[in-house]
């Protein structure tokens, strides 16, 4: 009891550390880099099954430093101030740059790391559902060779076997398999028998005119609808179906900022306060910005260029942005947006492609208040508010599919007044190669009595299924894209 008194009182009074002193000095052990660190070493935390849990240090009363600081957070676990840094910029003002929030906030499975400034990426679209019968065809045979397509461009997407709706052509009416001269109300159908030599396909009626089917009179540019094959009953075989997914490249931007603070700056009485942190807050908020406009309108190139801030000429990665990737263009032509309009866009956005059932609707502020003004039908109607990815939103709830209307004022920035962007974002997918934060200690360096910041990403986006994605305009003829 006596002996941990005697030792308190030492301790509380210094003389414990005067006598390890002598001690080592005595015994030749003594390391003047070891006394005078201002760092204590970090001991490795486990848990019972031997996994790392943490990192921890005690302090004393002589080492300031020993407390909870970013010197002894970056020294044993540098990732994780940078993670707080990602987190910040999802959380400042992120319904400025709603883009760039979703990229940020759409889930592991649609991030993905690079250790590569150049994506491969693979997307594969569903085959047309619809094609045009190219020349008119005067009727009276009950076979002949039709062409599908501009120039015959979609002959190879029509099988054997295929029937073929084809709008505004009315058929006859049928009896089992005798054939009527009674004209139908139903479309005419026809029926894939082969493949001229030319590639065109051969096609008869299945609902044509009398007792031999006879095709009739269909005007040139016709539209079809590609519908389900009709095999024979011994028949085991037909055209067979071969799609492959298609290489697409994108570039990592690597997008940059620095910040820097003078040492007599730091040191000055403020009347506000205002340091380093708050120039990093600002520094994000701009990187966000300029980063989002990336997103929109780049252009992917690779240019090798010198400037001020490298040794020689190196290769520049400019990154592709979203509004050129989508397989689809809807247009307003310059008339207000109505109920049948958006039911059209929505039937197009939703129907044409097997993609999600919720799209994003990214929308400039005049487009916005142009889909405001236009009247919901019974079967069509403004859902409770939402968070999608950190954003509060109203739905609009439709059998088609949810639309989530979101207003992207950063549009305007990006040279798209008067436009809007149907986005899936379950195939939209962002590519990082990570944040960095790097301090840069410009009196160390001999460059400056100041300290700065340096923070870097180099990132893109890609959407992998470009029909799932379209781009809307108020009136396409007036956009100088």
């Amino acid at each position: 009891m006596y002996m941990k008194k005697f030792i308190k009182r030492m301790n509380d009074s210094g003389l414990s550390v005067v006598i390890v002193m002598l001690l080592c000095l005595i015994f030749g052990i003594a390391d003047a880099g070891a006394m005078t660190a201002d760092v204590a070493p970090s001991v490795p935390i486990e848990s019972s099954d031997g996994r790392q849990q943490g990192v921890a240090a005690n302090g004393d009363a002589y080492n300031r430093h020993e407390g909870m600081s970013v010197e002894f957070t970056e020294a044993n676990v540098e990732q994780l101030l940078l993670k707080e840094i990602d987190k910040e910029i999802v959380k400042i003002n992120r319904y400025r740059y709603p883009l760039d929030t979703i990229a940020r906030s759409i889930g592991k499975a649609r991030t993905k790391k690079s250790s590569s400034q150049v994506i491969e990426y693979y997307s594969v679209a569903t085959l047309p559902s619809d094609s045009i019968i190219t020349a008119a065809y005067a009727g009276g045979d009950v076979s002949t060779p039709l062409t599908f397509g501009t120039g015959g461009s979609e002959n190879s997407l029509i099988a054997v076997n295929q029937t073929l709706i084809v709008k505004g052509v009315k058929g006859f009416k049928v009896n089992g398999k005798n054939g009527t001269t009674e004209q139908d109300t139903r479309p005419l159908i026809l029926y894939v028998t082969d493949r001229h030599t030319d590639g065109r396909p051969i096609v008869i009626a299945v609902n044509g005119q009398g007792a031999t089917f006879t095709i009739p009179a269909i005007p040139a540019n016709s539209t079809i609808t590609i519908a389900g094959r009709a095999a024979s009953e011994f028949q085991i075989r037909t055209d067979v179906y071969n799609i492959l997914p298609t290489p697409t490249e994108q570039y990592l931007q690597k997008f940059i900022a620095e910040v820097e603070e003078s040492t007599f700056f730091a040191m000055r009485d403020k009347e506000v306060s205002w340091t380093i942190s708050d120039v990093v807050q600002q520094a994000l908020d701009q990187m966000r910005k300029e980063t989002n406009n990336s997103y929109w309108r780049g252009v992917k190139s690779i240019r090798n260029v010198k400037n001020k801030y490298n040794r020689k000429p190196e290769d520049t990665y400019f990154t592709e942005g979203i509004w050129t990737q989508p397989a689809k263009d809807l247009d307003a032509g310059g008339t207000s947006i109505t109920a049948e309009m958006l039911i059209d866009w929505m039937n197009a956005g939703f129907s044409d492609n097997a993609a999600s059932d919720t799209k994003l609707l990214m929308c400039s502020p005049d487009f916005m208040a142009s889909l405001c003004k236009a009247p919901l039908t019974q079967n069509m109607w403004y859902g409770a508010k939402k968070d999608f990815f950190g954003l509060k939103v109203t739905p609009i709830e439709s059998p088609f599919g949810t639309l989530v209307p979101i207003l992207d004022k950063s549009m305007v920035e990006a040279g798209l007044q008067g436009c809007g962007f149907m986005l899936d974002a379950d195939y939209m997918t962002k590519w990082t190669m990570g944040w960095r934060s790097e301090k840069l200690d410009n009196v160390a360096n001999g460059e400056a009595d100041s300290q700065g910041r340096l923070l870097i990403e180099p990132s893109g986006l890609t959407l992998s299924f470009p029909d799932a994605h379209a781009r809307l305009y108020l009136n396409r003829s007036q956009f100088e894209g």
